[in-house]
């Protein structure tokens, strides 16, 4: 049995400060994850990086954030390491 393929693109986004950056990224890692597991039934493993660790903080806050108010099914993956990783790119 083989898994569904899915294309996973790179994207740069170079913007200044308060452009928005966050608040699409958060979307588009949930609105992966949500498209992931109803096409597989499953979660997909995601790992999110970014430079220090008070921006891995706040990308964790606001992925669970979004989804208590917007995306409550999205709550099992933005808790659990398993399917869910936000580290710095040293990490």
């Amino acid at each position: 049995m083989q898994s569904p393929a899915f294309e996973v693109k790179s994207k740069a986004v170079r913007a200044g400060a308060g452009a928005g950056k966050t608040h699409n990224l958060i979307h588009q890692v949930l609105d992966f994850a949500l498209s992931y597991k109803a096409k597989t039934q499953s979660w997909p493993r995601v790992l999110v990086t970014t430079f220090t660790r008070k921006a891995t903080q706040e990308l964790s806050e606001r992925l669970i954030k979004l989804a208590m108010t917007e995306k409550p099914e999205a709550m099992e993956f933005v808790t659990s390491s398993q399917y869910l990783g936000v580290s710095t790119i040293h990490g």
